[in-house]
């Protein structure tokens, strides 16, 4: 006789592994159109549109490089999972083509054409991969099914702000808190704008910032070749960051796998990464940390899984030469990641390995792989600045290699400004603003750093906490001691302190990451402001007043004092001149300073006091303002020429 719960079974029979997924996915599906939808608010049919068209953009985009990546990394003999097998192979593609972008642009050859034959390759890459590997499709299917995996929908809030950020305007997002996308629209678009107009990549004298690597924003300025311009491609940039960062989760939860006790570890420790209110604030702006964290995550997770390998094995090898190729493109984002990833994680393997009694020797020559990869992928954008400049690193090491164009003030300019202020160079004050920017943040959740602590403690026995935990304090003291203490500087501490999560108990962890969840949203929704009017428009003329708007449609030369937020300015190069805070000579008339000797007398000239009293208090040695410099009203205005 059947029981009643046999007979109840029958009636709802219990889902199989693929009926779960599936419906894990629909779920997640609808709840982030939910939120997408909320916070467009009126403007909601044309996120959606935008979502779809540039989207699909997107998601071609990533998938060739997936396909370009995987050619590379996919039939090496590595003992990890397919998720990781994926992230990395998309990182890796990635990489590619940023450095394939800059070799076509420095030799003039970047154009529609060129662009669209990069993607066609990568997608002809991808679909062969795909092809040769549809055998193993259950194996992949066996590896995406946990029931711990409920636990990515409270990341859905999260993730629905980050895609409606993606299409507000660059610039004006998050008020007066950072990331206020001041330097979205100075650099991180401008630049690939100006290199966009002019047909190839070339030294901007105006813009310092134009000597930065650019991994990040290669990418961005395929997107403006893709869409035919750089207000029709903007919000694909800021998917393709958004892209970045979710990937970075990704990266977290492939690498936990590999070293957390259960797989419910690796999931509340990608989901602690996702909840952390920073991952959300960046993802939806056209930064570049979204860069520095995937391939950041990926180098330290594949340097430590190269620890636990066989000495002298070929894996460890390739192991070791995946960590580095991923440490050189993260070097080719951001030069802060070198001290960590380049100096620091190499010395401190050698150490890990030689306190665990491991031949030093084998440990010399997979650290001589990492090294090679490293500085081979870094060595491009190293050359680049070389030839244009004379320092590899310009503006960087101005004292030891070399100042280019800068004179002395525009040298001390830039140290200052990339040091602590004045009431923030003793220890205790750096200190102070370690609790404040980073401790007691609440954009790192909170809850991130002390459980990375914890975790250090409880697992102090393990290779993989010495290597996390050394990473984390080099971190910390390169924070503190070498950068002007802003919290968004310590990002990469958040795939550091969620790979030590991995290795807690999910069981008790779990709560504490969901009601971090929830104080990272109330914290969050306040400071996201929907704005109906502009979401998803390609026309950035509101964003001045009008008078300044429709001089700079009427003018043959524009030329902006105190501004350079040039990105907001739709009128072709040719008609438009600006500086950098940092590319203004020393003088003491502030006008010639900003405008230079060369410009015409009847340029139409837009001064922003606002900015220019701004930087007169914070930057050193800025030419004094005049009287008419400071204009009717806090806001920017026009002159008809520079002598009225």
């Amino acid at each position: 006789m059947k029981t009643k719960h046999a007979a109840k079974s029958e009636v709802i029979p219990q889902l199989l592994p693929w009926q779960r997924r599936g419906v894990l996915i629909g779920a997640a599906v609808i709840l982030l159109a939910v939120v997408v939808i909320a916070y467009a608010g009126d403007n909601w049919a044309i996120v959606v549109y935008r979502l779809l068209a540039d989207g699909m953009l997107a998601a071609v985009w990533l998938s060739a490089a997936v396909g370009i990546g995987a050619l590379l990394i996919w039939n090496l003999k590595f003992e990890v999972s397919n998720v990781l097998r994926l992230v990395t192979s998309a990182a890796l593609g990635l990489g590619i083509l940023s450095l394939l972008t800059l070799f076509l642009g420095l030799a003039g050859w970047l154009n529609r054409a060129t662009t669209i034959a990069l993607i066609v390759v990568g997608l002809a890459c991808c679909v062969t991969h795909v092809l040769r590997t549809v055998r193993s499709r259950e194996r992949q299917k066996e590896e995406l099914v946990s029931s711990w995996n409920c636990l990515w929908l409270i990341v859905i809030p999260f993730a629905g702000i980050a895609v409606v950020a993606a299409f507000v305007p660059p610039g004006i997002l998050w008020g007066a808190d950072d990331p206020a996308g001041y330097d979205v629209v100075e650099y991180h678009l401008q630049v690939p704008r100006e290199w966009y107009e002019a047909g190839r990549i070339a030294p901007l004298h105006h813009n310092v910032f134009s000597y930065f690597p650019f991994n990040v924003e290669m990418h961005y300025l395929l997107a403006m070749h893709l869409r035919g311009g750089p207000w029709a491609g903007m919000y694909l940039a800021q998917l393709m960051h958004l892209s970045f960062v979710a990937l970075t989760v990704v990266a977290i939860y492939g690498i936990a796998r590999q070293i957390s006790p259960t797989p419910g570890g690796a999931v509340v420790a990608a989901v602690a990464a996702a909840s952390a209110p920073w991952l959300t604030m960046l993802g939806g702006v056209a930064y570049n940390e979204g860069g520095l964290l995937l391939f950041g995550t990926l180098a330290i997770g594949w340097a430590m899984l190269a620890m636990k390998a066989v000495e002298d094995s070929p894996q460890r090898t390739h192991m070791m030469l995946v960590a580095g190729a991923m440490a050189g493109f993260a070097c080719g984002v951001k030069l802060t990641a070198a001290p960590v990833l380049l100096v620091a994680l190499p010395w401190i393997l050698l150490i890990i390995e030689r306190a665990r009694g491991r031949n030093g020797r084998a440990t010399l020559r997979a650290g001589r792989w990492y090294l090679i990869a490293c500085m081979l992928l870094f060595a491009p954008w190293l050359l680049r600045n070389q030839a244009w400049t004379g320092n590899p690193v310009f503006p960087e090491g101005m004292a030891a290699m070399g100042r280019a164009h800068f004179d002395d003030v525009q040298v001390e300019r830039w140290q200052r400004a990339h040091a602590p202020r004045e009431d923030q160079r003793s220890l205790g004050s750096r200190l102070e603003a370690g609790w404040h920017q980073v401790v007691a943040d609440w954009r790192y959740a909170f809850m991130l750093l002390p459980l990375a602590i914890v975790s250090a403690i409880l697992n102090f026995r393990r290779s993989e906490t010495w290597l996390l935990f050394s990473l984390l304090v080099v971190l910390v003291v390169f924070w503190l001691g070498f950068t002007h203490l802003q919290s968004r500087f310590f990002v990469l501490a958040i795939p550091i302190c969620a790979l030590l999560i991995a290795m807690l108990d999910p069981r008790w962890l779990a709560p504490v990451v969901a009601v971090a969840c929830v104080a990272g949203m109330v914290n969050l929704h306040p400071r996201f402001e929907k704005l109906s009017g502009v979401l998803g428009t390609e026309n950035l003329a509101g964003i001045y007043p009008d008078d300044v708007t429709q001089a700079t449609q009427d003018a043959s030369l524009v030329v902006l004092v105190g501004d350079a937020k040039a990105f907001w300015y739709q009128i072709p190069m040719s008609r438009l001149r600006y500086r950098t805070v940092f590319d203004v000579p020393a003088g003491n008339d502030a006008m010639e300073a900003w405008i230079g000797g060369d410009a015409p007398e009847r340029a139409t000239i837009i001064v922003d006091p606002t900015e220019l009293q701004r930087f007169s208090r914070t930057y050193w040695r800025i030419p004094p303002l005049s009287d008419d410099m400071r204009g009717p009203r806090d806001q920017p205005f026009v002159l008809r020429d520079r002598t009225n």
